[in-house]
């Protein structure tokens, strides 16, 4: 097998896991900050490649190119934010779970009441 040669790899990386699950359960509202940190810089990088996508793809029809910028601008935006004030990216993750929540269920009420 592959991995029988990753051995100390393996164990060095579960020796880091378990420390960091343990910073995470000592500091949770750290490893909060963190985890928007790190989810709002990925959706900056996203919304900067769907902003250059959107001017550089010449294939596109027009209002391609503009659902990648408007998308785009908004991910940047929105981002910028959440980076600016963690706690707008803390509010804005339970928002859009419970939306997320609110629409699984009226889903769930959907499909009972048509026989589904």
């Amino acid at each position: 097998m592959l991995y029988r040669n990753h051995h100390a790899a393996h164990i060095g990386i579960g020796i880091l896991v378990i420390a960091l699950a343990g910073a995470a359960v000592a500091f949770p509202v750290f490893a909060a900050l963190v985890v928007i940190t790190l989810t709002a810089l990925a959706l900056l990088f996203s919304g900067i490649s769907n902003i250059l996508t959107g001017i550089g793809n010449r294939k596109d029809p027009g209002w391609a190119k503009a659902v990648n910028i408007g998308v785009g601008v908004l991910a940047v935006a929105v981002s910028s934010i959440a980076l600016i004030s963690p706690f707008f990216g803390a509010f804005l993750v339970a928002l859009m779970i419970a939306v997320a929540l609110l629409v699984y269920g009226m889903r769930l009420i959907a499909l009972d009441v048509s026989g589904g």
